[in-house]
């Protein structure tokens, strides 16, 4: 029961950051947000500059981390299917037989 609410809290996590990764990309889009960063006036609010930075942020996180994060939990996942309990670790492998 711990690996299967281990498996739904890191789903729940993955979706956060990919739904506010999407709204985020979404009010910058809306908003010309990058057209204002790069305007040579400094009237640009704090909170769209601070709203930028944590989209910069999870971009990074949501492209550059997550995709690693789960095909690492599903090798791990699969790895840890292979060992059949009442078997010992490494039966039926090829490399386990002895030669002679």
């Amino acid at each position: 029961m711990k690996t299967r609410n281990r498996w739904i809290l890191s789903a729940v996590a993955i979706a956060a950051v990919l739904v506010l990764h999407e709204v985020l990309l979404r009010w910058m889009d809306e908003g010309n947000v990058v057209a204002s960063l790069f305007a040579a006036d400094g009237h640009v609010p704090m909170m769209t500059l601070a709203l930028a930075c944590l989209f910069l942020a999870v971009r990074l996180v949501a492209v550059l981390f997550l995709p690693g994060l789960i095909l690492s939990a599903i090798v791990g996942w699969l790895l840890s299917r292979r060992d059949v309990p009442g078997k010992p670790a490494g039966a039926g492998h090829p490399t386990s037989a002895t030669r002679n």
